[in-house]
C-alpha cells in the first residue's frame, strides 16, 4: 500500500462560485470512510452524493461501523442548509449495535431525500447478518429504518446494487452477495418509502457460485435486471452473468452465462440506462482478462458492440472498469463514460455510441501522488442541457486509512490538478450468452432496527476553481473527421449503403467489413477524388446478418474508422 501524503494544491474561498473540483471527505486515521457508490443530485438541487461505511477505530479493535452519506452542494462543499456528511449508527431491538460491512445511498426523485441500503453484522456469537434499510430527509435526519433478516447462516454479506423503481417511484431495488459456509447466494429485496419488504430472496444458482455486482429496473420491458460474476467450479472459467427476475414479485424469469469471447476470465460489474435515441437500450461495465470491458445492449438485452480497452501506449497490470454512463450531448451525437481502477491510480475515459475512443487524449487519469492508490469507483455526468462536466466518485488509500475521493471535472478530463491524459487503445469482443442458468428462492423476514449515534465527517479540500485553464465542455469530435454511412442503423433487407467521406487527394482506397468477432465479411475498392466523395456501398449479395459491424477505410493519408448496425 501507498502511505498517505497530500498536500492542499490550492483553495478557493466560501465567496467562489467554484465548479472543478477535488475532495477528500472523511476522517481517522485508523480505516476512516470506505465509499461504496457516488451520483450527481437533481432532484434535492445540484449537488453529489456519496454512500459507504466509516469505520472508527480498527476493525479487529471492536470499533464502530455506520453507513456514511456525505451530500454536498454543486460544487464538492458544504454551503447550504441540505448539505451534510454523517455516519448513521443503528442497533437491533435488544440494543446490540450492528456492525455495517457495505453501503450505498441514491436520491429520491420526487426531491424529498434519500434511501440508504447497507449490510450489517451483529454480535455476541454466533453472528447474525441482515440488511438494513434509512431514509433521511434532505438535510440528514432519520426518517424510517428497518432491518431484514437472512435465514442462512453467513459468513458474510455485501450491498452490491441499489436503484430507484423506474415504474413506481418511491420504491427501491437492491442486490448483494451472501457468503454462506461453502456456498454463496445472490439476495435482492423490493422496499417501499417507508421501508417495508414487499419482496426479499435468497437466488441460488446451484450449479457454480455467482457474485451480483448491479441491478437497474428495465424502462423497456416489465423485469429487473441484475448483473455480475459467474464462477464454475473451475475457476479458469470465470464469466458474466445477466439474471431478469419480476419486479412486481421477485420471481426468477432468466439467467444466462455471459462471455466476451476474448478473455477467459470475465465478469460485469455495472447497468445503466443508454438513453441515445438511435440506440437505446443498456450499457454495461466490466472485466476481460484484467481489462475494462464494454457493452452496449439493446432494450432487450441484445447484444449491438462491446469493446476491451486499455492505454494504448504503456503497459498496465490491470485496468477494471467499475461504472458506465452516458450523456446526450447538444449536438444530438451520444457519447459514453467509464471509471476504475487503472494499475493503482483512478481514470475516466470516453468512448462515442459505438464504443470508438473520442479523441487522441481520451483517458484520463487522476493520481494523487507515489503514495496513494486511488480507485474510481462511479462515474457521473450533468445531463442538463449539454451538461457542465462528468464527475468521479473514487476511493484514495493508504494502510490503512481509505477516504472518499471526489473528482469534478471538464469533459475533456480537466479538474485543475492531479490528472494526466493518454491515448486509449481498444479491440472490438463478441458479447453473447453462453448458457442458460438455474435458480432456487429463498425468503428474506424482517427485524427491527433503530437509530443510534450520528457522527459527523469532515471535508478536505485539495483544488478547486471556477475555471480551469485547457478545460473544455465543447463538443467532442467523433472517431471520424469526415466519413458518414447511411442508413445506419440499417435494416436487414438493405440492398446499398451510401458512404460520405473526404480524401485529401486523388486515390484508391480500400474499404473493409468486419463481424464483432474480427471476421472479414466484405471488402472493395474504391476510386476517390480530391475533397467530398459519395460512394454506394452495394451489399445485395451479402446477406450479412443483424448484428453489429466495423468499417475500416484505408488509403493514402486516408483511416477511417465506422460502425454499422444491421437490424
Amino acid at each position: 500500500m501507498k502511505k498517505f501524503l497530500i498536500g492542499l494544491l490550492a483553495l478557493c474561498s466560501t465567496f467562489c462560485s467554484a465548479q472543478y473540483f477535488q475532495h477528500l471527505y472523511g476522517f481517522d486515521p485508523a480505516i476512516g470512510t470506505i465509499p461504496k457508490n457516488g451520483m450527481n443530485t437533481s432532484a434535492t438541487g445540484p449537488g453529489h452524493l456519496v454512500g459507504g461505511i466509516h469505520i472508527t477505530g480498527l476493525m479487529s479493535g471492536g470499533g464502530d461501523y455506520g453507513v456514511s452519506v456525505i451530500r454536498t452542494d454543486a460544487n464538492g462543499q458544504f454551503i447550504s442548509p441540505n448539505n451534510f456528511a454523517n455516519s448513521y449508527m443503528l442497533v437491533n431491538a435488544a440494543g446490540d449495535q450492528i456492525r455495517f460491512t457495505s453501503g450505498q445511498v441514491i436520491e429520491y426523485s420526487d426531491g424529498s431525500g434519500y434511501a440508504a441500503i447497507g449490510t450489517y453484522f451483529y454480535e455476541p456469537l454466533p453472528r447474525s447478518f441482515g440488511i438494513a434499510y434509512i431514509e433521511l430527509d434532505t438535510l440528514g435526519n432519520v426518517m424510517n429504518t428497518q432491518g431484514y433478516s437472512i435465514p442462512n447462516q453467513a459468513a458474510a454479506i455485501d450491498v452490491m446494487g441499489l436503484k430507484e423503481s423506474s415504474s413506481k417511484p418511491g420504491e427501491i431495488f437492491a442486490t448483494g452477495l451472501l457468503y454462506a459456509r461453502d456456498n454463496n447466494f445472490t439476495w435482492c429485496i423490493n422496499v417501499d418509502r417507508g421501508g417495508g419488504l414487499l419482496w426479499g430472496n435468497l437466488y441460488d444458482f446451484n450449479q457454480g457460485e455467482e457474485i451480483p455486482n448491479d441491478l437497474i429496473e428495465s424502462p423497456y420491458n416489465p423485469e429487473l435486471i441484475i448483473v455480475g460474476r459467474y464462477n464454475e467450479a473451475n475457476p479458469a472459467l470465470q464469466k458474466g452473468f445477466w439474471m431478469t427476475l419480476d419486479p412486481a414479485t421477485g420471481g426468477f424469469m432468466q439467467a444466462d452465462v455471459i462471455a466476451s469471447w476474448v478473455g477467459n476470465l470475465d465478469y460485469l460489474h455495472s447497468i445503466d440506462t443508454a438513453n441515445d435515441p438511435m440506440m437505446p437500450g443498456f450499457i454495461l461495465a466490466g472485466v476481460s482478462d484484467e481489462r475494462s470491458w464494454v457493452s452496449k445492449t439493446d432494450q432487450n438485452g441484445n447484444f449491438q458492440w462491446s469493446g476491451i480497452y486499455q492505454p494504448a501506449n504503456r503497459a498496465v497490470n490491470y485496468m477494471y472498469g467499475y461504472d458506465a454512463t452516458g450523456r446526450l450531448k447538444d449536438d444530438g451525437t451520444y457519447e459514453y463514460f467509464v471509471t476504475g481502477p487503472v494499475d493503482n491510480d483512478a481514470y475516466i475515459f470516453k468512448i462515442d455510441n459505438f464504443g470508438f475512443p473520442v479523441g487522441i487524449n481520451d483517458l484520463f487519469v487522476y493520481d494523487l501522488g507515489p503514495t496513494v492508490e486511488e480507485t474510481g469507483l462511479d462515474v457521473d455526468v450533468n445531463t442538463n442541457g449539454s451538461g457542465d462536466g462528468v464527475t468521479m466518485y473514487a476511493v484514495a488509500e493508504t494502510d490503512p486509512l481509505r477516504e472518499v475521493y471526489t473528482v469534478k471535472a471538464y469533459f475533456n478530463g480537466v479538474s485543475g490538478c492531479n490528472e494526466s491524459f493518454e491515448e486509449l487503445g481498444f479491440t472490438f469482443a463478441e458479447f453473447l450468452p453462453v448458457k442458460p442458468l438455474q435458480a432456487s428462492l429463498t425468503a428474506i423476514g424482517t427485524e427491527s432496527l433503530m437509530m443510534g449515534n450520528i457522527i459527523p465527517l469532515i471535508d478536505t479540500e485539495l483544488c478547486q476553481s471556477t475555471t480551469v485553464p485547457g478545460g473544455s465542455n465543447a463538443k467532442m469530435a467523433t472517431i471520424s473527421n469526415s466519413a458518414q454511412i447511411s442508413p445506419n442503423p440499417a435494416l436487414a433487407s438493405t440492398d446499398n449503403l451510401q458512404l460520405q467521406l473526404e480524401a485529401a487527394s486523388a486515390q484508391s482506397a480500400e474499404l473493409l467489413l468486419y463481424d464483432m468477432t474480427g471476421k472479414l465479411c466484405y471488402q472493395t475498392q474504391m476510386e476517390l477524388e480530391a475533397g467530398a466523395n459519395s460512394k454506394t456501398i452495394a451489399l445485395v449479395k451479402e446477406n450479412l446478418p443483424k448484428g453489429m459491424y466495423s468499417i475500416k477505410i484505408r488509403g493514402n493519408n486516408l483511416d477511417e474508422s465506422l460502425m454499422l448496425l444491421i437490424h
